[in-house]
């Protein structure tokens, strides 16, 4: 192959790609936002020691980050993937690691807070119906993961 010479085909492939990927982009957002904002609605009616992290209005519409007091994320996420529901804990760049995520210490996220979050990601494919049970099991979830950390608690003596 000679220096210079474009791959057409590709660079019309990419071109189409990004007119198919722009189309009712703004629609899109306007859709997952209001996702986003009907499942952190729901959560914060059904929820108590909840938070929501990130600027009330320049925010990400399909991204939304809670946490959960005095419980750990990472619980909270494997009992949504049980019930088929994803989600990840703790901020998108530190998903991996059990350290506190270096965002939310930069949003000042108070630790009892940091430790207990997760991010919900939403995409073109999410439904209402998918956001609605998702809000659904989630008291339980937490529920039934406060009264265990209590009783941790109280059996070691540590209160």
């Amino acid at each position: 192959r000679r220096t210079g010479t474009e791959n057409v085909p590709g660079i019309v492939g990419l071109g189409k790609a990004c007119e198919i990927a722009s189309r009712d982009l703004s629609g899109q957002m306007d859709r997952m936002l209001g996702m986003r904002k009907r499942l952190e609605q729901q959560i914060m009616g059904k929820i108590t020691d909840v938070r929501v992290n990130g600027h009330p209005f320049r925010s990400l519409p399909h991204i939304l980050s809670v946490s959960f007091r005095s419980i750990a994320g990472d619980a909270v996420v494997r009992a949504l993937d049980r019930q088929g529901i994803a989600a990840s804990a703790g901020a998108a760049c530190n998903a991996e690691t059990i350290r506190l995520s270096h965002v939310l210490e930069a949003m000042q996220i108070p630790k009892d807070f940091a430790v207990g979050t997760v991010r919900f990601s939403l995409g073109k494919g999410n439904t209402e119906a998918q956001i609605d049970r998702a809000a659904g099991v989630l008291p339980e979830i937490v529920n039934k993961l406060k009264s265990m950390a209590e009783m941790e608690v109280g059996m070691c003596g540590c209160r």
